[in-house]
């Protein structure tokens, strides 16, 4: 059979349609397709089809660190019970320690003096874990909420944000819902992922406005119901100047996108990080 009468695969089919990367300003050429939000975003990673995106090979494995470390985020607050640790953060715990150390060691370090403030939480009749975010971490934060702005945006106007794109990305935890400080905005309809009677709401859900002509929008996503980020943006910083009344572009989680990346998770702990935890173990 000739070449040109070979049955074409749904990855060429697709990059046919959707020849370049949205996720860095739509400069590259597209070669994958990358399923965001990723698998390990989702319990046993059973992630139902669809938000497929066109993305170059840099783009799709450049966040493979920073998906790990907010899926384990995303469920670290979601403690049922005193000292229970359920088997998917468990997963997840492990893999951090395996694929991501200097996270893991950094969690370890932190949030054992969160142990406190937990305690206090459970007398208030709150069982949870607070989660106290380290600059390292927050820029796995910041590149994931990159890549979801930009997937959103794509999903709704069919165009990607160009290399100029900026924002500002808020981070809250279950300690902001507690206290009925989330961020107020309303943006309509709510998506998520859905495949027959699979439907991944309570695990996923975002919601978007934005406006195609003036490049501006803000896009909310919500993990597990209780870690939730929301980001404006806008395609260069003029249109964002004019979008914030409240613009700092010294505003620690103001990002140009093309700067963000991946951090190094590379890691040797100290004596005193391996002291940490094992007492945050035993605690």
């Amino acid at each position: 059979m000739g070449e040109n009468k070979r049955k074409k695969s749904t990855t060429q089919k697709f990059l046919e349609l959707n020849p370049y990367c949205c996720f860095c300003g739509g400069e590259v050429q597209a070669t994958t397709r990358d399923h965001y939000p990723p698998k390990a975003l989702f319990y046993n990673k059973d992630r139902p089809d669809g938000l497929v995106f066109p993305a170059c090979k840099e783009c799709n494995n450049g966040s493979r660190h920073s998906d790990s470390i907010v899926s384990y985020l995303a469920l670290a607050s979601l403690t049922n019970k005193e000292n229970n640790i359920n088997s998917e953060t468990l997963k997840r715990i492990k893999a951090l320690e395996k694929n991501c150390p200097k996270t893991y060691y950094l969690l370890r370090k932190s949030n054992h003096g969160m142990i406190q403030k937990e305690k206090s939480l459970r007398k208030k009749g709150f069982n949870y874990k607070v989660l106290n975010i380290h600059n390292h971490i927050r820029q796995h934060i910041l590149l994931f909420s990159k890549k979801m702005t930009c997937a959103a945006y794509y999903a709704q106007n069919n165009e990607i944000l160009p290399t100029t794109a900026c924002g500002t990305v808020y981070i809250q935890t279950i300690m902001d819902v507690i206290n009925e400080q989330v961020l107020s905005i309303n943006l309509g309809n709510i998506y998520t992922l859905i495949q027959g009677q699979n439907n991944k709401k309570n695990e996923f859900s975002f919601q978007i406005q934005s406006n195609r002509d003036e490049g501006i929008g803000v896009v909310r996503f919500v993990l597990q119901k209780q870690f939730i980020i929301t980001i404006i943006f806008a395609k260069d910083l003029k249109a964002y100047q004019i979008l914030s009344d409240n613009f700092d572009k010294a505003e620690q989680n103001f990002i140009f996108f093309q700067e963000i990346v991946e951090p190094d998770e590379k890691y040797i702990p100290s004596l005193e990080d391996k002291i940490v935890n094992i007492q945050y173990k035993y605690s």
